[in-house]
């Protein structure tokens, strides 16, 4: 190989050499920015989830604060209570229909699954669980120390004038409360689950003006408590995808509620425990990895939903890392393309450049090889 060729096989050699650096500093560079973009995207995915619970939290409190007046539950809580084992009179019963009848006015079509009322000594006063085809209403009154149940079933405010008010042996299911210790004294919102999805319970204390003989006046006082409660429905996710692009699924349990990605329909245990960060949002942790569903790769956020500091759900969100990869891929193709024009180009630069330091070099020494000897 002539001196010529080496000059331009090493000038060649290095262009391609700085490319191949710059291509595996710069794909090295992308990727890391579109890791950090993701876990931005996706701090920001679940700012926008626990703003949306909150504000549903606020509303379910709202709406269970004005039941109360609607339904005139403080009024008919402290004559209820006036009678309180002697729940079989005519007109105790009377009064119990009409709660009822304006307690499912108030309630039906509003979106909320289930509604309880309890009294001061946390015990059943009345019930209400719709669906789409209808609402079963329930009130509960004792005879003695004897709790009994009445139950109907109707679709229009209209059918309780002829309504049957039909004994139940017991409470029927679902007529529970998320509560510990004491009668909550404050209006406060928990996640509970309904009908196998994760939903919101709102707990507000209900207060009526009761007399209090030592000082002869009016006062206000607690005398009960009233639950509304209502799944999480597939508004929330489907608002989020939009706005956010991620796929949003929230687990009951472990298993999917609602969400936007039925391809992953069981939430992985390990995925609190495996995440490469755990990010703070609006004061909960959100812990951020990555995860493989068939065969494509996604960054993964988690937040747990607690019903008093017991977790019974999650909040997942998804992005694909196939958009990133694509991006990696065509800034490498680019890349590729760049180096190829640049060895091109230098090619003919690289010959002229060789000829020019080759010529004298060659010159001097045809002249030196043809000069004589002394």
């Amino acid at each position: 190989m002539t001196f010529k060729q080496k000059l331009i096989f090493m000038a060649l050699g290095l262009v391609f050499f700085s490319m191949v650096v710059s291509t595996a500093f710069v794909t090295w560079n992308v990727r890391k920015q579109n890791a950090a973009s993701t876990d931005r995207q996706l701090e920001k995915t679940f700012a926008m989830v626990t703003q949306d619970l909150d504000d549903r939290k606020a509303q379910a409190i709202a709406f269970a604060q004005k039941l109360i007046p609607a339904a005139d539950l403080g009024g008919n809580l402290k004559f209820l209570a006036d009678y309180k084992g002697k729940g079989e009179q005519q007109f105790v019963q009377q009064t119990y229909a009409e709660m009822m009848g304006k307690l499912f006015s108030s309630f039906a079509g509003t979106g909320y699954a289930q509604t309880a009322l309890y009294d001061n000594d946390m015990q059943p006063v009345a019930y209400a669980r719709t669906n789409n085809k209808e609402t079963l209403l329930v009130y509960a009154y004792t005879v003695g120390e004897t709790v009994i149940f009445r139950q109907t079933r109707i679709t229009a405010a209209d059918q309780l004038r002829n309504a049957v008010w039909e004994k139940a042996a017991a409470a029927p299911a679902g007529w529970t409360i998320s509560k510990g210790g004491d009668q909550p004294e404050q209006a406060a919102a928990d996640y509970v689950i309904v009908n196998r999805a994760v939903g919101l319970q709102a707990v507000v204390p209900v207060i009526a003006d009761v007399y209090n003989p030592e000082t002869e006046d009016l006062e206000k006082k607690q005398i009960g408590l009233l639950a509304v409660t209502g799944r999480l429905a597939n508004d929330i996710v489907n608002r989020i995808n939009k706005f956010s692009g991620a796929e949003i699924n929230v687990y009951a349990g472990s298993k999917l509620g609602i969400g936007t990605f039925p391809e992953y329909p069981t939430l992985d245990p390990g995925l609190w425990t495996s995440g490469r960060q755990t990010l703070t949002v609006a004061g909960q942790p959100v812990v951020i990895g990555d995860l493989e569903i068939g065969d494509t790769g996604y960054a993964s956020g988690a937040l747990q939903l607690k019903q008093k500091d017991k977790p019974i759900g999650a909040v997942v969100a998804l992005y694909s890392h196939a958009v990133a990869r694509q991006n990696t891929l065509q800034m490498i193709q680019l890349l590729g393309i760049v180096a190829l024009v640049c060895i091109i180009l230098a090619l003919p630069v690289t010959m002229l450049v060789a000829r020019s330091i080759t010529r004298p070099v060659h010159r001097a020494s045809t002249a030196w090889m043809g000069a004589p000897t002394m």
